[in-house]
């Protein structure tokens, strides 16, 4: 009798960081997609925990991801990171988010192996930004050390990738 091999899987934690500004929280849709060398693509994710209001003004949100061994690696393979967020409620309530930080990390995290990435960019429905700020945009792809690559440009267009479930996150206000 042939024994069966596990399934290796290889888990990251992302954290996103809000900021503490007055608007600066969404309810809309936020999703993530890492863009990888030899234009292989891994996502979409939607970042949403059941049951919580994710993405608030001044809280960090922390996903949990699995992705196959066979999958490219997070940290050696990364291009870009491909944010985008959906308005789904049609309402007028919190439509763009101001983003802070992205926060990469293995699970189980080992030290020295978390990767932050500065963002600081409205991201959202255009146009809807609380105060009149004009600055929001859609999508936008940002490189491993937070250089903006493009703005309101879908870097995959036409391709539809599907959208993967967190497996569960936590919430932690500051």
């Amino acid at each position: 009798m042939e024994e069966e091999k596990p399934e290796y899987k290889r888990k990251y934690g992302i954290t996103v960081s809000t900021a503490d500004q007055p608007g600066a929280g969404t309810d809309e849709d936020v999703y993530i997609r890492f863009l990888c060398k030899d234009d292989q693509v891994i996502g979409d994710w939607l970042l949403d925990i059941g049951g919580w209001n994710d993405c608030e003004r001044g809280d960090g949100d922390t996903y949990y991801i699995e992705l196959e061994q066979t999958a490219p690696s997070i940290y050696s393979d990364l291009r870009a990171i491909y944010l985008y967020v959906k308005q789904f409620k049609g309402s007028d309530d919190a439509p763009a988010w101001l983003l802070q930080l992205i926060s990469i990390f293995p699970v189980p995290q080992t030290i020295g192996y978390v990767m932050h990435i500065p963002i600081n960019k409205w991201i959202g429905i255009p146009d809807r930004v609380p105060n009149g700020d004009s600055r929001c945009i859609n999508h936008v792809v940002i490189d491993p050390f937070g250089e903006l690559i493009s703005i309101g440009v879908d870097p995959n267009p036409g391709q539809t990738f599907p959208v993967r479930q967190i497996l569960n996150g936590w919430r932690e206000h500051e």
